[in-house]
């Protein structure tokens, strides 16, 4: 597919520190053919200039700017305004290895889904993992198996959109929702539902900047967190209503897990919100009395019940 045009796609949020090294890591790929969508989600620094000094340099860069909705809502609007046959999507703060776009062209053949690895870096620039790969599911595996191996936590990127080369048909009836955090959580599962075939590489091309100051995900643990409960909910929904039932009973144990996870952190970091993990304590009592009518999955269960008592006692 090597005339084939790649839609790189760039959420660009108040990250004027970083955001040069991104687009440099791009703009000097191996592979040339390729539009470079930055999209500017209304940063209050100097971002909007960046982007737009690079716009009139390089012909391949497309430079657009909304106002403020999340990056999930400037991922949908890269989409929308994108040309390419194929898409991948980079964080704004993160870069790439120069040969980074050739390798995935060059591996993705017949695949719909492209997976590499990943070096993770700290927010200053220095290595922490030189080689997070996939390594219980490299390989070639169909959309089915990509949600149970992320179901039962094999899957080490899959929650995340980068790091990944699509077919740009997987998303024509899929975007993100506008949530502050976990709306990569809430469409990655239907994406790998539509693919025929994912194949993921043990090779490490994409560079991601780990714990950054002024970061979503990497913000404190507040009462939003809470909304990966309705997600992880949708998630059991939708394999139900696709008849998946091994992936709809997973699903159940990973909601538990998250409930648990969330009481957890509850009871560390917002001490004063008991009337918050009485609720959740409430919900995991339910749902884990609906896991337990699941036939099998003993060794599953037992586990999940030591962990909730343990989470509810405070241990």
């Amino acid at each position: 597919m090597y005339n084939e045009l790649v839609s790189i796609i760039v959420p660009v949020y108040n990250t004027e520190l970083f955001l040069n090294k991104c687009i440099d890591s791009i703009i000097n790929q191996t592979y040339k053919y390729f539009e470079l969508i930055l999209v500017d989600d209304g940063s209050t620094d100097e971002s909007a200039a960046i982007c737009r000094e690079y716009a009139k340099k390089d012909n391949r860069i497309i430079y657009y700017c909304k106002d403020n909705e999340g990056a999930g809502y400037a991922r949908n609007y890269g989409i929308d305004h994108c040309h390419g046959g194929y898409i991948t999507f980079v964080d704004s703060d993160d870069w790439v290895d120069t040969d980074w776009l050739e390798n995935m062209v060059d591996a993705i053949g017949d695949c719909d889904i492209l997976q590499i690895g990943t070096h993770v870096y700290t927010p200053d620039g220095l290595i922490l993992t030189a080689d997070q790969n996939n390594e219980e599911i490299n390989g070639i595996k169909s959309g089915y198996e990509v949600n149970k191996a992320l179901l039962e936590g094999r899957y080490t990127c899959g929650g995340v959109p980068w790091g990944k080369l699509y077919r740009k048909e997987l998303w024509e009836d899929i975007r993100f929702p506008q949530l502050k955090r976990f709306e990569d959580v809430a469409v990655l599962y239907k994406v790998y539902w539509k693919a025929s075939k994912v194949k993921v590489v043990p090779i490490s091309k994409y560079c991601y900047r780990s714990q950054r100051q002024g970061s979503i995900m990497h913000s404190a643990y507040s009462l939003e967190w809470l909304s990966i409960l309705d997600i992880e909910k949708e998630k059991i929904d939708f394999y139900r209503d696709n008849e998946a039932i091994e992936l709809y009973n997973l699903a159940k144990f990973q909601y538990c897990n998250t409930i648990i996870n969330n009481i957890k952190k509850l009871k560390k970091y917002l001490p004063d919100e008991k009337n918050e993990a009485k609720k959740l304590e409430c919900l995991l009592k339910t749902s884990i009395k609906d896991v337990l009518r699941i036939k099998g999955f003993m060794v599953k269960k037992i586990k999940l019940v030591i962990k909730a008592i343990m989470a509810v006692v405070g241990v």
